[in-house]
C-alpha cells in the first residue's frame, strides 16, 4: 500500500514537471508572467492538493507578485515536506515573507531555523545578518527618540519652573511695591491726623505769638514803661 502511494507520489511530480517545463514555463517566469504560472500551478494543485513541491511554487509565484498574505499561506502548507534542504528553502522564503511584511522579529526565526537545517545556507544567514542589525538599530533609534521625548519633558518642565518662580518673584515686588505705598499712605494719613489733633494747639499758639509781637511793639512805642515782673 505504501509501495503503491509513493509510486504514484513520483508519477505525479513527475507529472508536474513536465507539465509546468514542457511547454516553456521557465521562460514564464523569466519574463515575469506570473498569472500565467500561477494558473498552471493551481491546476496540478486541484488534481493533488497535498504536494507540498506545488504550494511551495505558488508561494514562490505569489511572492513574485507581491502578495505576502497568500504566500506565506502556500509556504506554511509545504513545511511538512521531509527533505531538509528542502524544508530549509521554505524557511527562508518564509522568513523573506515576513520581512516583506514588516515582521522582522519574526522573520529572524525562520531564518535560523533555514541555517539550522542547511549550515552551507549562506543567503540565510546573510539576511539573519542583516535583519538582526535592522533591530538593533530600530531599538536603538527608539531609545534615542524616548531620551529625545524626556528632554524635552524636562525641558518643558524647567521652562514651566523658571516661569513661574518669575512670575512668583514678579508678584513678590508688586506686593512688596504696594505695600510700601500702603504704609506711605499710612504715614500720610498719619501726618493729617496728627497735623489736625495739634492744629487748635498750634493755632493757639500762634493767637499767642501774635499777642507777644503786639506787645512787643506797644513797649517799643515812646513813653511808655512795662512794669517789672517779679
Amino acid at each position: 500500500m505504501r509501495r503503491g502511494k509513493l509510486i504514484l507520489t513520483l508519477i505525479v511530480i513527475i507529472l508536474l514537471i513536465e507539465f509546468l517545463f514542457a511547454k516553456g514555463e521557465i521562460n514564464l517566469y523569466k519574463k515575469g508572467k506570473y498569472k500565467d504560472l500561477l494558473k498552471k500551478y493551481e491546476i496540478v494543485l486541484n488534481k493533488n492538493s497535498d504536494m507540498e513541491e506545488a504550494h511551495f511554487g505558488k508561494g514562490d509565484v505569489l511572492y513574485k507578485m507581491g502578495e505576502y498574505n497568500d504566500a506565506l499561506r502556500e509556504f506554511e502548507k509545504s513545511i511538512t515536506i521531509k527533505d531538509s534542504i528542502k524544508k530549509s528553502a521554505v524557511y527562508y522564503n518564509i522568513g523573506n515573507t515576513l520581512f516583506k511584511s514588516g515582521k522582522l522579529q519574526e522573520s529572524l526565526q525562520f531564518y535560523r531555523k533555514a541555517i539550522l537545517l542547511n549550515p552551507m545556507d549562506y543567503d540565510a544567514k546573510h539576511n539573519y545578518e542583516l535583519v538582526n542589525s535592522l533591530l538593533m538599530k530600530n531599538q536603538q533609534k527608539k531609545s534615542r527618540k524616548e531620551n529625545n521625548k524626556e528632554d524635552k519633558n524636562k525641558k518643558k518642565q524647567k521652562q514651566q519652573t523658571d516661569k513661574s518662580q518669575q512670575q512668583n518673584q514678579k508678584d513678590k515686588k508688586k506686593d512688596q511695591k504696594q505695600s510700601v505705598s500702603e504704609q506711605l499712605s499710612k504715614n500720610e494719613r498719619k501726618k493729617e491726623n496728627k497735623k489736625e489733633q495739634y492744629k487748635p494747639i498750634l493755632d493757639a499758639l500762634g493767637e499767642k505769638e501774635k499777642e507777644y509781637l503786639k506787645e512787643k511793639l506797644r513797649m517799643r512805642a515812646p513813653g511808655i514803661k512795662r512794669d517789672k515782673d517779679w
